[in-house]
């Protein structure tokens, strides 16, 4: 079916959804984290440039390398493991909008009009024009493709699928009053994804099935779990089930900033606090820790081996949690403003790029507390 159709049908849609949970997933969804953090903090940085005037945005690569967006002139830059540019693919837009990379390495970028595709030889493969306006970055799909939701200064907000080689399938456009946000898509295990506007939660399928479920409030952040989704209401942390069915709840000091789901189940909640919170839930809703970061704009939350969680601020602090929820090491970035996150390299230590024209590699100590 074609985008138009698809969009005429969206109202057929709705009212025919789908009953029952979603299918068990045709491939392995669930994260294995980012890689090994530090043991001890690191030590130390070296200063990496750059092709362009800035980086846009920074993501691993199955091989060990990175991927790191770069303005003037636009596009993506590709880094062997130890962080050293070895390509360079050029676009005609600013991939600002958020860089990802699936597991075959296909490595896609978003700006606010366009969705490119790029090879792993660093050449530019397609590029889709799509009018993101100021909607956020699209999410990776557990069938290699792509969703995001473009929530329109209309009454609509606009789901739009495209498969992997990042070409536009179809958009259902759903109805909405003036007053209400749609929340970011996020990936279902059925290659599908997940978004709420308001009260209501909307799961759509990759053949455009629509189903609904109501949410225990209005819900201002969602992610998904291997057991289901979370989401954030005003006032609360709600997990739920694959049919949107609430089997937990826990209150919130403040309204949540965002959302991380990690790959074993626990939620990572920001909330605004002096700077941003980042707590801990478990798989049950229990809180199990927090920290407490300074951050402007951007607070990165990322799963890592052995339960770990590394936490990347915007405003130089990097920190990494134990399983529990306790910290076990946060170092302050001596060099102006970071661009979240930072990744741990094969080799040992860190990587993160600055919001100029530069990466840091960050050395890990040596088992005795030596910087290598």
């Amino acid at each position: 079916m074609r985008p138009a159709a698809l969009a005429a049908a969206a109202a057929l849609a709705l009212a025919t959804a789908s009953a029952g949970g979603w299918p068990e997933p045709r491939c392995a969804t669930t994260s294995t984290g980012v890689g090994h953090l530090p043991e001890a903090s690191p030590d130390g940085f070296e200063e990496v440039e750059l092709p362009g005037d800035a980086t846009t945005g920074l993501a691993a690569l199955p091989s060990g390398g990175f991927a790191v967006g770069v303005s003037g002139p636009s596009g993506v830059a590709f880094l062997d493991a130890r962080g050293e540019a070895v390509g360079v693919a050029r676009a005609d837009t600013i991939v600002d909008r958020g860089l990802l990379v699936s597991a075959a390495g296909r490595v896609f970028g978003a700006s606010s009009s366009q969705l490119c595709a790029f090879a792993r030889d660093a050449t530019l493969r397609v590029c889709t024009r799509v009018s993101f306006g100021s909607s956020a970055a699209p999410t990776l799909l557990a069938d290699a493709g792509l969703a995001t939701v473009i929530d329109r200064l209309n009454d609509e907000a606009t789901l739009t699928l495209f498969d992997a080689e990042g070409e536009a399938r179809g958009a259902l456009t759903f109805r909405r009053d003036r007053d209400q946000a749609a929340t970011e898509a996020v990936a279902t295990p059925d290659g599908g994804a997940v978004f709420a506007i308001s009260e209501v939660l909307h799961f759509v399928s990759r053949d455009f099935a629509v189903r609904r479920a109501r949410a225990l409030g209005e819900v201002r952040a969602l992610a998904a779990t291997p057991r289901g989704i979370a989401y954030a209401t005003d006032d609360a942390l709600v997990l739920a089930d694959r049919d949107g069915v609430a089997r937990a709840r826990a209150e919130l000091p403040s309204p949540a900033r965002g959302l991380t789901a990690l790959s074993d189940g626990r939620v990572a909640v920001l909330t605004a606090a002096t700077g941003v919170e980042v707590t801990l839930f478990s798989d049950a809703g229990e809180r199990l820790g927090a920290i407490s970061v300074p951050g402007r704009d951007e607070v990165d939350v990322r799963a890592a081996d052995e339960g770990a969680v590394l936490v990347t601020s915007d405003e130089g602090v990097i920190a990494r949690l134990d399983a529990d929820g306790t910290t076990r090491w946060r170092v302050q970035v001596p060099h102006g403003r970071l661009r979240p996150p930072a990744l741990p390299m094969r080799g040992g230590g860190l990587i993160v790029a600055t919001t100029g024209r530069r990466l840091l590699r960050l050395r890990p100590r040596g088992p005795h507390g030596d910087a290598h």
